[in-house]
């Protein structure tokens, strides 16, 4: 990436997590003094989605997606 320029991520507020991620994976393409995170509006996270997404945590932990549970 050139000196001086930065990369913005515009996402949803519950994508956040993964795409910071992402980014910390693949630092050597994405350093992180070069990314901006960025939520989408709202900013608010409805509470039915809040749910569906607490849901699949275990699934993506058994998936290796997320680190196992200490």
């Amino acid at each position: 990436m050139p000196s001086g320029e930065k990369v913005v991520i515009i996402t949803d507020l519950y994508h956040l997590p993964r795409i910071k991620r992402h980014a910390q994976k693949y630092a050597k393409k994405f350093p992180p003094e070069k990314v901006v995170l960025y939520p989408a509006q709202p900013s608010r996270l409805p509470v039915k989605m809040a749910l569906q997404e607490i849901k699949k945590i275990h699934g993506y932990s058994q998936e290796g997606i997320l680190p196992p549970e200490e």
